[in-house]
This record gives C-alpha cells, sequence and structure tokens, in this order.
C-alpha cells in the first residue's frame, strides 16, 4: 500500500479541524480493508482531501463537509477486494457505519445518520442511485478522482488490477487493464460543477489518457 505521509497528516488535520476525529480514529484501526491493493486507507485518505475541496469549492456549510468526510472514511468500509459485488460492499461499508454511529462519541454531535448513509449509497458502482443534492454530486465525483493521481499506475493498473482479477477469476494484464482504463476514462461524465471543473475544464481527465496511453506504447516497445 502506499504511504503518504504529508497526505495522511493533511487528513487528519482536517478530520480534527471539522470535529470527526473519532471516526477517522475508528476507521484507521477497526477497517479490516484498510491493506487491500485497491480499496485501502490510502484511497480513503485521498477520498477525504478531495470530498473537502470539492465542498470548498461549493462554499457548502460546516455540517455538509462533517458529513462528506464520515460518508469519505466509511464508503468502502470492510470492502471485499473483489471477492463480492459491491452491492454487498455497500451494505458492509454501511452496517460498518451504523456500528460506530451506534456508540457514544462526539463526533455524533450534529450529524444526520441518514444523510450519510446516502452519501455512501451513491459511490455504489456500477451506479444504482442518481446522485441529487450537490454533496452526493461531490463525492460520487471524488470516487472518480483517484486515475487522476501520481500514483495512478500504482493504485489502478497494478493495485485494482489485481482486485478485479479476484473479482472476474482470471489474470488480468497490464494490457487488459490499460485498455479497460482507457474506455473508463472516456466514459467518465461530472456531476457536481467541482467535477467539471477538475476533470474537464482543466484537463484532468484529458492529462490521465495520455498516461495511459504512453504506458500502453511503452508496454508495446518493450515487447518489440
Amino acid at each position: 500500500m502506499i504511504v503518504d505521509e504529508e497526505l495522511h497528516d493533511k487528513v487528519k488535520n482536517l478530520c480534527h479541524r471539522f470535529g470527526v476525529t473519532h471516526a477517522y480514529q475508528y476507521v484507521a484501526e477497526k477497517n479490516p480493508s484498510n491493506n487491500l491493493p485497491y480499496h485501502n486507507w490510502y484511497h480513503i485518505l485521498c477520498m477525504v482531501e478531495k470530498v473537502v475541496e470539492g465542498a470548498n469549492f461549493h462554499n457548502l456549510p460546516y455540517r455538509s463537509i462533517r458529513h462528506l468526510i464520515i460518508a469519505a472514511l466509511f464508503h468502502d468500509f470492510d470492502h471485499s477486494g473483489g471477492k463480492l459485488t459491491d452491492t454487498v460492499n455497500i451494505s458492509r461499508a454501511i452496517a460498518g457505519f451504523s456500528l460506530f454511529d451506534s456508540h457514544r462519541h462526539s463526533d455524533k454531535d450534529a450529524i444526520d445518520a441518514r444523510e450519510i448513509k446516502q452519501l455512501i449509497y451513491v459511490t455504489e458502482y456500477p451506479y444504482v442511485l442518481d446522485p441529487v443534492c450537490v454533496e452526493q454530486k461531490i463525492i460520487r465525483d471524488t470516487d472518480l478522482m483517484q486515475c487522476l493521481r501520481l500514483t495512478w499506475k500504482e493504485m489502478i493498473i497494478d493495485g485494482l488490477r489485481e482486485e478485479m482479477s479476484i473479482r472476474l477469476g482470471k489474470e488480468l494484464t497490464q494490457d487488459d487493464m490499460c485498455l479497460g482504463q482507457v474506455k473508463f476514462l472516456k466514459s467518465i461524465e461530472a456531476h457536481s460543477g467541482w467535477g467539471d471543473d477538475v476533470m474537464f475544464e482543466q484537463g484532468g481527465i484529458e492529462k490521465a489518457l495520455v498516461e495511459v496511453e504512453m504506458l500502453m506504447r511503452g508496454m508495446v516497445t518493450a515487447k518489440v
């Protein structure tokens, strides 16, 4: 798993700032899937950082940011890493959040568990629910943005490929994953104004496509 101390410290400080330290500690210590190849602690940290960025772009209130952070922390809680369907994965994430929410903790102040669960539900993929409010649109967009990170190859071409191979019951090659990633990137649609800005106005998806295509050309050259 990728270790990024700077990102870790940033997210830890954000959780402290928005009064959700207990949720952060709970997921850090109790999430069984923190060390998966893709749906891991690093992915969770990336999610928290970006939902706050999206919330700030849309000038969302403190309460909404708290909800987004908690949902980002729990959205892949107890993920199966490819062994089960995402419907089951989401159910496990909701169960993990519900167990956390059932205990007495300071994070419980001024949160709406129903809204947080809806934020988690909207991340199920293939998509089942359409995002309605801006908070749901932000977390949906955020879950697409792992491909924009400098660590995209390690996370997607290597990590996600390992989990998808388990799900499909066959070993995917780097070629398979790159071809699938190109198709996926070309299918992406933004839901929030922030998502549109990051992924399209700033050219995030276009750059990601170029990087995948460069990797594919490099693999072809190596074979020759």
